[in-house]
C-alpha cells in the first residue's frame, strides 16, 4: 500500500577511524595541525511550503528577531539523520524502543466470498490470523465463552485478590452445536438502548460525565424472561429459520430499586421489550413472558418486579464496519441471590436442585507485577483512562463499592506438592491488551544499538565523532555546529491557515515498520510478537510529495496546498477532521520560494570527514543541470506527510588555517576564498572504498556514480525532480491501517518524473593562485597498489 514515507535499510555504523579520526586530533577546544577548520555558508530554498513550529506563535512559522527561521538544532538533526542513514550510526538507548508495546484482540471481520475483493479477502485473512495469535498468547482464555470475570479487591495486608463473578449458561445455535459442546458461558450484558433510556446516558465516550459517575458502580437491575429468535442462518444452500427460545435478559436498570422498577413497567406498558433483546435476535410479537424473582424464577408477575444489585461495567464503543456497539457488562456480586441463580444456570440437568453442580467460582491471588499492569499507559485506552481510578475502587471493597470489575486469565503451578491457580493477565475489557513478547529494539540489528567501546576512546562511529553524543556518563564533544538559518524581512509569504489531523502512525503501528516472515500464512503480517526472522525495516525517511514545481507561481502553490489539506482530511476517521479536537493541529506555512541563509562551523575535521559532511548537505546534486529544479532535496520541519518541508541546500565552503582559527576579532580578516567541494567528497569516497575493500559491491546511484547501497538508497528517496506523484505516496486510510497493510518498499516506488541527464559535477577553479596550505589540503589516500599489506607496520 501507499505511504508518504519509506525506509533506508540499516547498515553497520562506519567507525570513525575509517575516516582517519583519532583521539588526539578530534579536539573541539583547540586547533590541531593538519586538520581542517572553517565554515559552510548555506542557502536554503523552500521547494514546497515549510512550517517550523513555535510555542510563542502557535500556528505561525517560527521567527527569530522578526525573521522566519530554521533553528540550528533542526539543521543539525537533519544533517545527522541524513548522514546516519548513509553510513550508519548507533541509535543510542531509545527508551521508546525498549518498551514492550501492548496490543489487543482485533475484531474479526465476516467473510463474504461472493462480494469480497481479493484485497478484502487478504485483509480479513490477515486479521483472522492476528486474532488467532492473540488467543494463542492468552492460552485460548480470551476466546468468546471462555473469558472469566471478577471483582478485584485490596486486602488490608496489601495483597490483591479477584473474587470471581458468575456467567450465564446459554445454548449454542444449532448450526454450530456439537455432540461435545451444546452451551457456552456468556457474561451478562445490558443493551445500549436500555442504558440510554433508563439512565440517560446519551453517548458512550470518555467525556460523558453521567457515564463516568455511574460506571463501575452498583446499579439495580430488573431481569425478565422474553421470547426471541435469532436471525436466519444458511445451512448448505438453504436459509433456515431459528425457533423462538426463552431468554433471560436485563430488562431495565435504575440508580435505585424503585427507579429500576418504574423503568421496567414503563418499558412493558409502552411495548418496548425489543430494546432489551440481544442484538442478534429478532423480537416476536409477544416477546415478554414474565419478570424473574430474586432467585431467577419466572414468577409470572407483570407488576412490582424484584431487582438485583449488580456492577455496571461499560467498556466503550466497538466499531465494526459502519456500526458501533456498546459492550456494557453486568458483574454479579458474589454471595448475592443474583450471583447464585446466574451460576446455577450451569447445573447439568437445568433444574434448581443440586446446587453443588453450579459453576465453579474462586477467589484468586493476583501477583503484584500483574496488578501493576493496570497502571501501564500502553495497556489502557483513552476511554479506560477516563474511568474511575482502579485503586480507589479496589480499596473501597465493602465501603461503597464492591471492587474493580476485571477480566482475567489464570495459570496453575505447583507449590509444595499442591496445585495453585493464580491470575497471570488482567484487564478492564474482554479483549484487553497484552504486551508483545519482545521490544522493538530486538528487531534492530545489534550493531545499530550496541556500542563497542567508550565514545572518547575511539569507540564512536563517524557520525558520533562529527556531531557529538552522550552515553550515560560518557560523552564526546561535537566538532560541527549549526547556526540558525534566517530569511530576510518580507521574503516569506504565508499560505492560508489549515487544521491538520495528526494521522501518521506511531511506533506502536508495528505492521508498517516490521518485516515479518510470511511462511505461516500468505497474508504475511500476522503477529505483533518478536519471533522468527522478524526485523525492523530500517530508518524512516519522508518522500517529497509536492506536485507543483518550485518555480510555479504563488497562486498555483496556494491551490496545491488546499488540495493537500482536503486530501489529507478525507482519510481521517470520522469526527477527527478539522474539528479542533486533540487530533488536530493548526498551521500556517510559508510559501515555496522562501530563502533562508545560515552557517555551519566545523573544527579539526579530516578531509574524509569534511567530504562526508558535504555529501550529507549536497546529496550529490550536480553543480548544474540547466534547470531551476534540484535533482535531490531534503525534508525539514512539520507536516512532512502532507508534502511540506522540501528544501534545497546549497553550500559554500570556506577554510581557514591554524593561525586564523585562533583569532577572536575577525573584523579585520581578509575575505576568505570559497574552496572546492569535490576533492573532499572524493576523499570521503576513497575512505569508503578502503573500508569496504573496494567498490565492486557498490551500486549505481542517480548521479551515474557508484555508491554503497545505503547511500544510493538515500539518494533515491531524496529525489525531487523525479519524485513520485502525490497519489502514489498518500497516507493509508484508517481502514487500511486496521487491515495491517504494509507500505511499498523503496525499490518499487514509481519515480515517474522526467528523466534527468546529469552532467558530471563541475569543480569550481581555485580563486587564488596560492597553493593549499597543509591545514586545507586533503589527505592523500594510497592507491590500491600501494596500500599496506596486513602485518606491515609503517609510520604515518
Amino acid at each position: 500500500m501507499t505511504a508518504p514515507y519509506t525506509f533506508i535499510p540499516f547498515t553497520p555504523p562506519l567507525p570513525s577511524v575509517a575516516l582517519d579520526v583519532d583521539r588526539s586530533s578530534a579536539r573541539h577546544d583547540r586547533p590541531v595541525t593538519g586538520r581542517l577548520s572553517g565554515h559552510i555558508d548555506l542557502t536554503i530554498t523552500a521547494l514546497s511550503p515549510v512550517f517550523i513550529g513555535s510555542a510563542e506563535r502557535e500556528e505561525r512559522h517560527l521567527t527569530l528577531g522578526g525573521h522566519p527561521a530554521i533553528p540550528g538544532s533542526t539543521l543539525k538533526g537533519l544533517l545527522r539523520s541524513t548522514l546516519g542513514s548513509m553510513i550508519g550510526t548507533n541509535i543510542g538507548s531509545q527508551p521508546e524502543g525498549q518498551k514492550h508495546f501492548w496490543y489487543r484482540n482485533p475484531v474479526e471481520p465476516r467473510v463474504n466470498r461472493r462480494t469480497d475483493t481479493a484485497f478484502e479477502r487478504a485483509d480479513k485473512a490477515r486479521i483472522a490470523a492476528l486474532a488467532q495469535r492473540y488467543h494463542k498468547r492468552r492460552d485460548g482464555q480470551g476466546a468468546p465463552g471462555r473469558q472469566r470475570i471478577g471483582l478485584l479487591v485490596a486486602r488490608e495486608d496489601g495483597r490483591y485478590e479477584v473474587i470471581e463473578s458468575a456467567r450465564l449458561r446459554l445454548k449454542l445455535p444449532e448450526h454450530v452445536r456439537s455432540s461435545h459442546t451444546t452451551h457456552y458461558a456468556s457474561i451478562p450484558k445490558v443493551r445500549r438502548a436500555v442504558l440510554s433510556r433508563d439512565l440517560g446516558i446519551g453517548t458512550f465516550e470518555a467525556s460523558n460525565e453521567t457515564l463516568r459517575h455511574i460506571n463501575d458502580r452498583l446499579i439495580h437491575v430488573v431481569w425478565a424472561a422474553v421470547w426471541a429468535r435469532g436471525a436466519d442462518f444458511k445451512q448448505r444452500n438453504d436459509w433456515v429459520a431459528r425457533p423462538r427460545t426463552m431468554r433471560c435478559v436485563p430488562y431495565a436498570v435504575g440508580s435505585t430499586a424503585k427507579h429500576a422498577q418504574q423503568n421496567a413497567l414503563a418499558r412493558l406498558r409502552t411495548d418496548r421489550t425489543n430494546e432489551s433483546v440481544p442484538a442478534d435476535c429478532i423480537d416476536a410479537e409477544t416477546a415478554f413472558d414474565s419478570f424473574l424473582d430474586e432467585y431467577g424464577f419466572e414468577d409470572g408477575r407483570t407488576g412490582n418486579p424484584d431487582t438485583a444489585e449488580m456492577v455496571l461495567h461499560a467498556t466503550g464503543l466497538v466499531h465494526d464496519g459502519n456500526t458501533s456497539t456498546v459492550h456494557a457488562y453486568l458483574f454479579s456480586i458474589p454471595g448475592t441471590y443474583a450471583d447464585d441463580w446466574i451460576a446455577d444456570t450451569w447445573i447439568a440437568d437445568e433444574t434448581k436442585a443440586n446446587k453443588g453442580n453450579s459453576q465453579r467460582r474462586d477467589t484468586l491471588r493476583v501477583p503484584p507485577e500483574v496488578v501493576r499492569t493496570l497502571d501501564d499507559p500502553d495497556q489502557l485506552t483513552e476511554y479506560q483512562n477516563a474511568l474511575p481510578d482502579w485503586k480507589q475502587l479496589a480499596d473501597m471493597h465493602g465501603a461503597g463499592a464492591e471492587g474493580l470489575p476485571v477480566f482475567f486469565d489464570t495459570a496453575t503451578h505447583d507449590v509444595s506438592g499442591r496445585t495453585v491457580e493464580e491470575v497471570v493477565r488482567i484487564g478492564r475489557a474482554g479483549g484487553f491488551r497484552i504486551p508483545a513478547s519482545g521490544t522493538v529494539l530486538q528487531t534492530v540489528p545489534p550493531y545499530v544499538h550496541h556500542r563497542p567501546g567508550k565514545l572518547a576512546d575511539e569507540g564512536a562511529d563517524a557520525v558520533q565523532a562529527l556531531f557529538g553524543d552522550v552515553d550515560g556518563t560518557d560523552a564526546i564533544a561535537a566538532r560541527v555546529h549549526c547556526g540558525h538559518a534566517l530569511s530576510d524581512f518580507g521574503s516569506a509569504t504565508e499560505l492560508s491557515r489549515a487544521a491538520i489531523p495528526l494521522l501518521s502512525p506511531k511506533i506502536q503501528a508495528w505492521h508498517t515498520r516490521l518485516r515479518q516472515p510470511a511462511s505461516d500464512t500468505p497474508s504475511g503480517q500476522v503477529t505483533y510478537d518478536i519471533e522468527g526472522d522478524m526485523s525492523y525495516r530500517g530508518r524512516e525517511v519522508y518522500l517529497h510529495r509536492w506536485d507543483q514545481p518550485a518555480s510555479a507561481g504563488l497562486e498555483a502553490h496556494a491551490s496545491e496546498w488546499t488540495k493537500a489539506v482536503t486530501a489529507h482530511a478525507e482519510i481521517a476517521p470520522e469526527g477527527a477532521t478539522n474539528t479542533g479536537e486533540s487530533t488536530d493541529t493548526t498551521i500556517r506555512p510559508v510559501a515555496p520560494g522562501t530563502v533562508y541563509t545560515g552557517r555551519i562551523t566545523f573544527v579539526n575535521l579530516t578531509s574524509a570527514e569534511l567530504g562526508a559532511l558535504l555529501t550529507a548537505i549536497t546529496l550529490a546534486n550536480p553543480a548544474s543541470t540547466g534547470s531551476p529544479e534540484p535533482v535531490r532535496a531534503h525534508k525539514v520541519g512539520a507536516a512532512k506527510p502532507l508534502g511540506l518541508g522540501s528544501v534545497h541546500l546549497v553550500p559554500q565552503l570556506f577554510l581557514r588555517g591554524t593561525r586564523r582559527y585562533r583569532w577572536t576579532d575577525q573584523s579585520d580578516m581578509p575575505a576568505p576564498n570559497p574552496a572546492d567541494h569535490s576533492v573532499y567528497v572524493e576523499a570521503f569516497r576513497e575512505a569508503l572504498r578502503i573500508h569496504h575493500g573496494g567498490d565492486s559491491n557498490w551500486v549505481s546511484a542517480a548521479d551515474h556514480e557508484k555508491w554503497p547501497a545505503t547511500i544510493a538508497a538515500v539518494f533515491r528517496a531524496a529525489q525531487w525532480a523525479q519524485r513520485p506523484p502525490r497519489h502514489a505516496t498518500r497516507e493509508m486510510t484508517v481502514k487500511e491501517h486496521a487491515a495491517r497493510r504494509v507500505p511499498r518498499p523503496l525499490e518499487t516506488l514509481p519515480f515517474t518524473g522526467p528523466p534527468i541527464h546529469q552532467p558530471p559535477a563541475v569543480s569550481s577553479p581555485p580563486t587564488s593562485s596560492a597553493k593549499p596550505t597543509p591545514a586545507t589540503a586533503p589527505r592523500k589516500v594510497p592507491t590500491k597498489a600501494h596500500r599496506p599489506k596486513p602485518g606491515d607496520r609503517r609510520r604515518r
